[in-house]
Formats: C-alpha cells, sequence, structure tokens
C-alpha cells in the first residue's frame, strides 16, 4: 500500500483530519461502502504471506477509521439520511446503481 494512504489512515485514526460535520447545513444524504467486494476478499485470500498479512492489518485498521467515522458522522448530522452498503464496490453509484437511484430520488421527492 502506497504511503499516502497510509498516511491518510494515520491522520484520520489520530483524529487529525476529517471533515467537521457540524458546519453542514442543507438536508445531507451519504452513501458508505462497509466490507469488501466478493472478488477483493478471494483476491486478498490467495496472496502470499506476509503480503496477505500486510492487507490485512491494513483493512482492519481501515474498518476501525470508518467505523469510527461513520458514528461522528451520525453523531454530528442526526438528520442526515445514511446509506450504507455492505460488500459492494467503493464506486456504488455505479455498483449498485438502482439502489442509489431509488436512495437519490427517496431523498429529493416532498
Amino acid at each position: 500500500l502506497d504511503n499516502k494512504r497510509g498516511r491518510a489512515l494515520e491522520l484520520m485514526a489520530a483524529e487529525e483530519a476529517h471533515t467537521d460535520y457540524k458546519k453542514i447545513k442543507s438536508p445531507v444524504l451519504a452513501f458508505a461502502v462497509v466490507g469488501l467486494p466478493t472478488n477483493a476478499v478471494e483476491h486478498i485470500q490467495s496472496l502470499p504471506e506476509p503480503s496477505r498479512k500486510v492487507v490485512e492489518d491494513f483493512l482492519s485498521q481501515r474498518n476501525a477509521v470508518k467505523d469510527k467515522e461513520t458514528e461522528r458522522f451520525r453523531k454530528e448530522l442526526p438528520g442526515a439520511r445514511l446509506v450504507m452498503f455492505t460488500n459492494a464496490n467503493h464506486a456504488c453509484f455505479i455498483d449498485r446503481e438502482d439502489d442509489v437511484l431509488r436512495e437519490m430520488r427517496r431523498f429529493l421527492s416532498p
């Protein structure tokens, strides 16, 4: 994993780099992806040691940071609509297009 991603993860974990959700005044619809797509899980499991261990450790740290960030998001924006996708691609708007469009229409309807 590259140093930029690792450094970003470190800063987020240390709460030194994050969005100030309290400043957001408009209605919010957010999408979050938890877990990994099946093909990614299979790929990680096929990696040789120690590469697999490095990736698994990174993902474990990333998941802890994402969980903490999601909790903070919900606390600071209690009126926001947060849609969670499990085991979707990061580009969930492509991977789960129908679900995203349905949620957007629901959010935007009067």
